[in-house]
């Protein structure tokens, strides 16, 4: 008998975070108003500014790991898909914005993606032990 997928509130987590990140990404001007001031003050190669700029690569592929890991319920392939749509964000964003292309946002969106799945699967037990 064949399974049906349920299409629930991960699947919807998954698919919303996904949609929410390329349209930030490829948005024509940068979306980093809040901390735009703290350039002006302090330059582009201020270590805080490195900071806050990698904090948010992180904290927009970490739960869309994590989505995708608790949906799909193999971490790897969270981990893939979280690391292939880093390395798409990152070509999109230099065709099509015209953003420099770095290959150290492309490696923190996997590190995230990779974090976020690691925080599911370790709830999942967690969840799963309290449960049995």
């Amino acid at each position: 008998m064949k399974r049906r997928t349920r299409f629930g509130g991960p699947q919807l987590l998954a698919v919303g975070i996904a949609a929410a990140l390329l349209a930030l990404l490829l948005w024509p001007r940068h979306v980093d108003g809040p901390i735009g001031w703290l350039v002006q003050v302090q330059g582009t190669d201020a270590p805080l500014t490195w900071a806050l700029e990698d904090l948010g690569e992180v904290a927009v592929f970490a739960p869309l790991g994590f989505a995708l890991s608790w949906w799909t319920r193999h971490p790897g392939y969270a981990v893939l898909a979280g690391a292939a749509l880093a390395a798409v964000c990152g070509m999109a964003q230099h065709q099509v914005a015209g953003v420099p292309a770095s290959l150290l946002d492309v490696a923190l969106g996997a590190l995230a993606a990779a974090g976020g799945a690691v925080l599911a699967v370790a709830l999942g037990r967690a969840r799963s032990s309290a449960t049995a």
